[in-house]
């Protein structure tokens, strides 16, 4: 193979894992896991390093590796500690992984959140969430996964729902959008987006994008994982992995830019 060759061959590589090629070499020294190959951020240099090989130039407001042993989830950018309650496992073993994660109970209580005034009001403000988590086989009932925004009938959370068809769905108050994919077989990367400058909300995974209506109703100050039966459905068996938050406009993501940022992480997108 040529020089010229072996150089064309490597850009298209990098421009199908969603890399700029200029940018491919920027993520030497993010952190990846050793079993699945994907790159999980651990500091703030790391993560802007990330969004740099994705072509992107967001700031990301808080991270959490969720690599603890014990306690509260740190936040390595910024003051955003998630505060633990109710009933977390710490590292813990993830099939398919080498990095641990903070497993909740299924029907048991078990949050990791943050109510902190530096927060969006995804009332007014736009929000964005991401997090990694490796889901159960199966589903008992509607269980919770994450959540924006302070209350039942005020947030935008992402859900299992029912027993049988364990698909993904997104309840962005009133309004409602249901997934195809069957999200309790592997780790999911997801992210839910209310973006209020461009009027729309979006829950995304590699396998799908999911955007029902957005109004004004979604607000409050709140970001969780977990589930508690108070301000959402109560938890699965589910391991939280990793997590990152981008605020106002950093949190504006177009579907292109989130596609690009999952495919650079290393996972591979259907959409």
């Amino acid at each position: 193979m040529s020089i010229v060759s072996g150089l064309r061959n490597g850009v298209r590589s990098a421009l199908r894992s969603g890399v700029n090629p200029s940018d491919a070499g920027s993520l030497a020294g993010v952190t990846r896991d050793a079993t699945n190959g994907v790159y999980y951020p651990a500091t703030g240099a790391e993560n802007a390093s990330l969004i740099g090989a994705a072509g992107l130039t967001f700031t990301a407001a808080a991270l959490w590796t969720l690599q603890e042993a014990s306690g509260n989830a740190a936040d390595s950018i910024g003051a955003f500690t998630l505060t633990a309650a109710g009933t977390l496992a710490y590292q813990q073993a993830v099939a398919g992984l080498s990095r641990k994660g903070i497993l909740t109970t299924q029907g048991v209580a078990g949050t990791l959140s943050s109510t902190a005034a530096g927060l969006p009001d995804i009332g007014t403000a736009s929000c964005l969430l991401w997090f990694d988590v490796a889901a159960p086989v199966s589903v008992s009932t509607t269980r919770a996964l994450g959540q924006l925004g302070a209350l039942f009938g005020s947030a935008a959370s992402a859900q299992f729902i029912t027993a049988t068809n364990k698909k993904l769905n997104f309840a962005c108050d009133p309004n409602n959008a249901a997934g195809a994919d069957d999200a309790t077989t592997t780790v999911r990367s997801v992210g839910i987006k209310i973006d209020r400058t461009g009027a729309v909300a979006a829950i995304y995974t590699a396998a799908e994008k999911l955007a029902p209506a957005l109004t004004a109703t979604p607000a409050g100050k709140l970001v969780m994982l977990g589930g508690d039966n108070l301000v959402s459905f109560l938890p699965d068996a589910q391991a939280y992995v990793w997590a990152s938050l981008y605020n106002g406009a950093n949190a504006e993501w177009s579907d292109a830019q989130a596609r690009s940022f999952l495919s650079t992480r290393g996972y591979t997108v259907a959409w």
